[in-house]
């Protein structure tokens, strides 16, 4: 799942939460007021020296382990249903 932050204008405060693409939180955790605005993410790719890769690669690896993340979760999703 994605990870988001978020910021209250309220109490100045940060909230760090995992939650899907669609879902957007508005009540804060830390004053419970109604005001949180969700800050924009940002990721950074790291080349280490020894491997040298050109950005299209690191990024081509990163879609495949997302995907295989993904393929992860939603077979413990089908467990899920398929337990109950």
């Amino acid at each position: 799942m994605p990870k988001y932050t978020y910021r209250c204008t309220e109490c100045k405060g940060y909230t760090i939460v995992y939650h899907s693409f669609n879902k957007v939180l508005s009540e804060c955790e830390l004053c419970e007021s109604a005001s949180l605005q969700r800050l924009p993410s940002a990721f950074v790719l790291e080349n280490n020296k020894d491997d040298e890769q050109k950005a299209g690669a690191i990024v081509k690896e990163f879609i495949e382990d997302a995907k295989e993340q993904l393929a992860e979760q939603k077979e413990e999703l089908t467990r899920g249903w398929n337990d109950d």
